[in-house]
């Protein structure tokens, strides 16, 4: 769901705790901005056979089902390398994003597309949407179930 190059596939998720680290260290860095906009963060991350993905969203506290602030993102895996460097990469990148998102006054900053970007000298892709991954994951399982 998450996958640049196929967002029909179902990847292996991230381990739980992993994500779960990652929220509250965001969580940690941004806590007054998250507080001032009521915003909280979910995280969601799989690996494909090519790369890792990673999406942070931000959710409204005041209407949890609707549109999110989300953060996608990929990084292409290469054979033998350290998955964990693509993720602490990942990681270090989305800073900026919870900067402008947290601190502008308008919405100029979505973009529905993948973009390639480089960070310290690594190449991934971006991309920032209004999808709500939480509520996306529970209908395809509906859709999946039924």
């Amino acid at each position: 769901m998450l996958s640049r190059h196929n967002e029909e596939a179902v990847g292996t998720n991230l381990p739980k705790e992993w994500l779960e680290n990652v929220r509250a260290t965001v969580e940690d860095a941004y806590q007054g901005l998250l507080t001032k906009n009521q915003k909280s963060l979910e995280v969601y991350g799989e690996i494909h056979s090519a790369e890792v993905a990673v999406a942070f969203s931000l959710i409204d506290n005041n209407d949890p089902k609707g549109a999110a602030i989300t953060l996608m993102t990929s990084g292409d895996l290469k054979e033998k390398e350290d998955h964990k460097k693509n993720l602490d990469q990942i990681l270090n990148s989305c800073g900026e994003f919870f900067d402008m998102i947290l601190t502008s006054e308008s919405e100029d900053f979505f973009q529905p597309n993948w973009i390639e970007t480089t960070f310290s000298k690594n190449n991934f892709f971006f991309k920032i949407t209004r999808e709500n991954i939480g509520v996306s994951i529970v209908a395809n399982e509906i859709l999946k179930n039924s």
